[in-house]
């Protein structure tokens, strides 16, 4: 039965879409996504995604699918250098972050049941040794306040240090994420975040900052899904209507050459949940950054 979510704490794309109609289910949202998306700016799209994560922060911790790390984390650190500088866009609740900061054996060990093609991550990779100083941005206040809590309680158990740790995990509130006083990073990494929720308008200004923000010869591997149709939004099990960005490979490929980033590896997967609900949903791209000529 559908959630029924009180109008006044309805963002502003969900009351466009129930002035369309009192009851709606996936499909009446497919007919009209076009239609409501073009009554709002890149920006109060943007603004829609993080009023939905900040409102379901916890059935998303909750979730299943969002407790393990993915296997390209690992192939992603083991192409870094130890203690290198690693920015996680998008960082959620901030299992990636704490992944990548803490090296203790059982921690990771623990963080990498997903299972792909019949086969949890630690019995497809050993458990990384290496340790790198990663900062986590999002744009979801709730989310990073999961994660500082988190992080907290780490610190508590002596697995992780408390030096510095206000810099770990932040928000960013623009497109141009105010950072740059940061450094450059050797490592940019975005799962299922940067290009899964972005405007096709912001697409620009995202890769502007990336190139701004990532060492020469540095790596950016992200995650995002991908599908016929660059708009989507989605009535969630929380009775939420979600927004959702997929644009294709070539898309990004192309638009980040055009930033020094260079295509080094892609790789597709399937959306699994016990049996595999949709063929070659997710896509991974790993760039190298090089000086424009």
């Amino acid at each position: 039965m559908q959630k029924k979510i009180p109008y006044n704490e309805m963002t502003e794309l969900e009351k466009i879409v129930y002035s369309e109609k009192e009851e709606i289910d996936q499909e009446f949202l497919d007919t009209i996504t076009e239609k409501v998306l073009r009554k709002l700016t890149p920006e109060k799209i943007s603004s829609h995604v993080t009023k939905i994560y900040d409102a379901t922060v916890s059935e998303y911790t909750k979730n299943q699918h969002n407790l393990y790390i993915v296997d390209e984390l690992i192939e992603f650190m083991s192409l870094l250098p130890e203690k290198a500088m690693v920015l996680d866009i998008g960082c959620g609740p901030g299992r990636d972050v704490l992944f990548m900061s803490i090296p203790n054996k059982e921690f990771r060990e623990g963080l990498m049941g997903r299972v792909k093609n019949g086969k949890t991550t630690r019995e497809k990779y050993p458990i990384p040794e290496s340790k790198f100083n990663v900062i986590g941005i999002d744009n979801s206040f709730k989310m990073i306040s999961a994660a500082r809590k988190r992080q907290s309680s780490l610190i508590e158990k002596g697995l992780l240090k408390s030096d510095n740790d206000e810099r770990k995990l932040f928000n960013y509130f623009d497109v141009n994420w105010n950072i740059k006083h940061l450094g450059e990073f050797d490592g940019i990494w975005s799962c299922a975040a940067l290009f899964t929720h972005t405007p096709e308008e912001h697409l620009e200004s995202t890769f502007n900052s990336i190139s701004a923000l990532i060492k020469e010869n540095g790596l950016f591997l992200t995650t995002y899904t991908t599908g016929d149709a660059y708009n989507k939004l989605l009535l969630s099990s929380t009775g939420r209507i979600k927004y959702f960005s997929h644009p294709t490979p070539d898309t990004i490929s192309k638009m980040a050459k055009n930033y020094g980033l260079i295509l080094e590896e892609e790789k597709f997967s399937d959306f699994e949940n016990g049996k595999v609900v949709k063929k070659n949903l997710f896509v991974s791209q790993l760039f190298i950054k090089k000086i424009k000529r």
